[in-house]
C-alpha cells in the first residue's frame, strides 16, 4: 500500500483523531489530497518540519531542505486549508544539544544502546564542528515531535504562507506574508517563531536517557 492510500484509511478509520507529523518533503500528503480532499479534511492537525520564514534556508539562501524537494506539493499543502503548524528553521536551529552534553547524559548509561548512540552521532557532530562552528546536532525533527506532543514549547503566529515553485533562485521559498495591513490572503499556518529551547532539551534528554 502506498503512504498516501494508508493515509486516507487512517483518517476514514479515525476521523478527527489523526494528527500527522511530517518530518521530510510533503509529497504523501499532497497525493493524498489529489485522491480524496474531502478524507483529508477530517484530519486532526498536521505539524510539519519545513521552511524558513524569518531566518536563511540551509538548502539555498531561501529555502529549507524539506520544502525545496518538492515545492510543488508542499504549495498544495500550505494552500489546502488543513490546520497545519509549521515548525521552520526559525525555531529547530536554536535547539543545539552539544557533543559535551551528549556525552555527559549518555556515557553514564554504560549500555549497548548508549554507545551506538554515541558512535551513530560521532560522524555528524564531527561534521558540524568543521562547518558550523559547533560540535553538536541540531534537533530540527525531535523538536517538531516535541510540539505535536506538547504546542506549548513554541509561540505561533498564524500567517498567510506561500512557497515559491518557479523562481531561479528562490525555488522552496516559503513566503510569509507579514504585512500588518496588506495580506494577500487569509492566514492559512500557523507558524513557530519562538521556541523554549531550554525547556524542549530537558524534555528530550529525559526521555532519550531515560533507563529501561
Amino acid at each position: 500500500m502506498e503512504a498516501a492510500d494508508l493515509i486516507l484509511e487512517l483518517v476514514r478509520r479515525y476521523p478527527g483523531e489523526i494528527t500527522l507529523i511530517t518530518l521530510g518533503p510533503l509529497t504523501n500528503i499532497a497525493q493524498a489530497l489529489r485522491r480524496d480532499r474531502k478524507t483529508m479534511e477530517k484530519i486532526s492537525r498536521i505539524v510539519s518540519m519545513g521552511g524558513a520564514v524569518l531566518v536563511p534556508g540551509n538548502t539555498s539562501a531561501t529555502a529549507e531542505f524539506n520544502i525545496a524537494t518538492d515545492p510543488e506539493a508542499a504549495r498544495i499543502v500550505l494552500g489546502s486549508g488543513l490546520p497545519l503548524t509549521l515548525i521552520p528553521l526559525d525555531v529547530t536551529e536554536r535547539v543545539r544539544l552539544s557533543g559535551d552534553a551528549l556525552r555527559t547524559w549518555v556515557e553514564p548509561l554504560a549500555d549497548l544502546p548508549a554507545q551506538f548512540l554515541l558512535d551513530c552521532t560521532a560522524h555528524l557532530i564531527a561534521f558540524s564542528e568543521k562547518w558550523e562552528g559547533f560540535a553538536g546536532i541540531t534537533l530540527h525533527d525531535p523538536l517538531t515531535v516535541g510540539v505535536a506532543i506538547d504546542p506549548n514549547l513554541v509561540k505561533t503566529r498564524p500567517l498567510f504562507v506561500q512557497v515559491e515553485t518557479r523562481g531561479e533562485i528562490t525555488t522552496g521559498m516559503t513566503v510569509a506574508d507579514r504585512r500588518p495591513f496588506r495580506a494577500e490572503g487569509q492566514p492559512n499556518v500557523e507558524v513557530a517563531l519562538d521556541v523554549d529551547a531550554d525547556r524542549f532539551l530537558s524534555l528530550f534528554v529525559e526521555r532519550l536517557c531515560r533507563r529501561s
